[in-house]
C-alpha cells in the first residue's frame, strides 16, 4: 500500500507540472468539444441553471456552456480568464464544495486515480442534480489491456492516463443512488487528428 501511495503522489505531482507547462504553450482556446454540444442539447429542457466544469483546462467547454448557463470551471493546473457567465478556480477537482445543478466532467475522470473519481462522484451526488461524464474506456486500443499507464504515444506524452470500465462506473453510480438517463460507448465521440478513442458517455440524475 505504501508503494502504491508513493506512486500515486509521484504521478499526480508530475502531472500538475505537465499540464501547467502544456497550457503555457497552448494558449489558444479550441472550439467546444462534441460532448459539450451534445450535453447542451440533452439538458436544454431540464431545470439547470448552474454548471461546474471539472478539469476544465483551457476553458473551451466552459466558455461554450457559459453562453447558456452560469458556469464555474475548475482545474488544478490552469486558471483561464473569467468571462461573462464563466468564472474559474485553480484547485483540484476533489476540493470543490459549492452546489451546482450539473457536474460536467469531460476527459477528467481518466486523468485522475480511482480515489479521486470516487470523491468526485460522491460530491456530485450530494451537491448537484445531474452529472455528465465523458471519459476513455477500457475498450480503447491504447489501453493495451491495462487499466492505467503512462504510455508514450502520439497524443499522450508521459502523463498519467486511466481507462475506465463503463459497467463498473455505472454500477458505482447506481449504488450511490444515481438514476442513469443515458449510457453509451463509441469510438466516434472524440476524434482527434488521425485517432478516435473509444469513449464512454453518461448522463445521471440524483433521485
Amino acid at each position: 500500500m505504501y508503494n502504491y501511495l508513493c506512486k500515486r503522489i509521484l504521478y499526480m505531482n508530475s502531472d500538475i507540472s505537465y499540464w501547467e507547462n502544456y497550457y503555457k504553450t497552448h494558449t489558444d482556446v479550441p472550439k467546444p468539444s462534441l460532448f459539450a454540444e451534445w450535453v447542451k442539447e440533452y439538458i436544454k429542457d431540464k431545470d439547470i441553471r448552474t454548471i461546474v466544469d471539472v478539469g476544465c483546462g483551457s476553458g473551451r467547454d466552459a466558455y461554450y456552456l457559459g453562453n447558456f448557463y452560469e458556469v464555474t470551471g475548475v482545474d488544478h493546473a490552469v486558471k483561464p480568464v473569467n468571462r461573462n457567465n464563466v468564472s474559474f478556480l485553480k484547485t483540484p477537482m476533489d476540493n470543490i464544495s459549492a452546489t451546482y445543478d450539473l457536474v460536467y466532467s469531460r476527459f477528467s475522470l481518466h486523468s485522475v486515480d480511482e480515489n479521486t473519481e470516487n470523491t468526485l462522484i460522491a460530491y456530485a451526488f450530494n451537491n448537484s442534480k445531474y452529472m455528465a461524464i465523458e471519459c476513455r474506456s477500457t475498450k480503447d486500443p491504447l489501453s493495451k489491456g491495462a487499466s492505467e499507464n503512462r504510455e508514450q504515444t502520439s497524443y499522450a506524452t508521459k502523463h498519467y492516463r486511466r481507462y475506465i470500465s463503463m459497467e463498473s462506473l455505472l454500477l458505482k453510480m447506481e449504488k450511490m443512488g444515481f438514476n442513469i438517463l443515458h449510457r453509451s460507448e463509441s469510438d466516434t465521440y472524440a476524434p482527434y487528428r488521425d485517432t478516435s478513442p473509444v469513449c464512454i458517455r453518461i448522463i445521471a440524475e440524483r433521485v
